[in-house]
């Protein structure tokens, strides 16, 4: 249970706005596209709202943030604010991933110390 206001979002400039929008959309269907990569799922057409605002709401929503970082994109004060938010964002998720894609499991191609493939054992351990 929660207490709602919702708040007026000052809007300054509608081409800087229209930029940001596109932006993010960009970098939310290349985000989509690497994902799908990664766990081998396919990808549909993303139908963004016209509406900056809107758009702004769909990305945040439709991110898998932690709880805080999405309660920072609901309290910005404007959509160029959540729109460069979210850009940053998704910069950042977008490099996780191309690291992650790059990466192999750490394990895969490790026979057992006794030359048995069913005798495994980790090389390097924390303790």
């Amino acid at each position: 249970m929660g207490r709602v206001e919702l708040l007026d979002e000052e809007e300054h400039d509608v081409h800087r706005l229209a930029e940001l929008r596109a932006a993010v959309e960009r970098r939310f269907e290349r985000y989509i596209g690497q994902y799908a990569e990664i766990v081998g799922g396919e990808v549909k057409p993303i139908t963004f709202p016209t509406d900056p605002t809107a758009a702004s709401y769909f990305v945040a929503a439709n991110l898998n943030l932690d709880t805080w970082e999405r309660q920072r994109l609901l309290e910005a004060t404007s959509t160029d604010v959540r729109l460069l938010e979210e850009r940053r964002i998704l910069g950042r998720e977008r490099d996780i991933l191309r690291l992650y894609a790059k990466a192999r499991a750490p394990y895969e191609d490790i026979v057992g110390l006794d030359g048995d493939p069913d005798n495994l054992r980790t090389p390097l351990s924390p303790n």
